[in-house]
This record gives structure tokens, sequence and C-alpha cells, in this order.
């Protein structure tokens, strides 16, 4: 189980970079590389949700009422901040 969600095993293919990355990570973190690699696709998928959400905000704001100033880049970043939510990071219980 990792946070209350079941889990299903799968094979990728990962450089050794990246399996040493994963690895020192993962046991900084006190979880398993499991743990830590479904995390780190969940969070970034978030990250890619949440540039995509900016981008069409952008796009609209400019398209409604021109160039963008920084109070209005604020006030996009702010409106993501409050309507994306981040995925909690894996606990050494979710290990």
């Amino acid at each position: 189980m990792f946070g209350g969600m079941s889990t299903r095993k799968t094979s990728v293919s990962l450089t050794e970079d990246a399996i040493a990355a994963a690895n020192a990570a993962a046991s900084r973190a006190g979880v398993s590389v499991s743990s830590w690699l479904s995390h780190a696709a969940v969070e970034q998928a978030w990250r890619e949700q949440a540039l995509a959400a900016a981008d069409e905000l952008h796009s609209q704001a400019e398209q409604a009422s021109g160039p963008l100033t920084a109070e209005d880049r604020q006030w996009l970043a702010e409106i993501l901040t409050d309507t994306v939510s981040r995925p909690e990071p894996p606990t050494s219980a979710a290990a």
C-alpha cells in the first residue's frame, strides 16, 4: 500500500544514474525505492498539470487584456497555489 492506495507491480527501464539517484533519495527519505519512485512520478505529473494550467490562464488573461504585469503574474501564481493540490510525499510508514 502507498498512502492508502493499492499498488500494481510494473517494470520500467532506468539509467544507472537514475537508479543511483532514486536509491539515495529513498534512503534519505526513509522509504522504499518503489514508494519514492511512485511519489516522484505523481509529483512530476502534478508539475506538468500546474504548468499546463498556468499556460492556459496566462493565455486567457493576455487574450482578455493584453500583456500581463508583474501583479497579474503574482495573482495567477496565487490562483494556481490555491487550486492545484500538491501530492503528499511518502512517509516511512508507507514504505
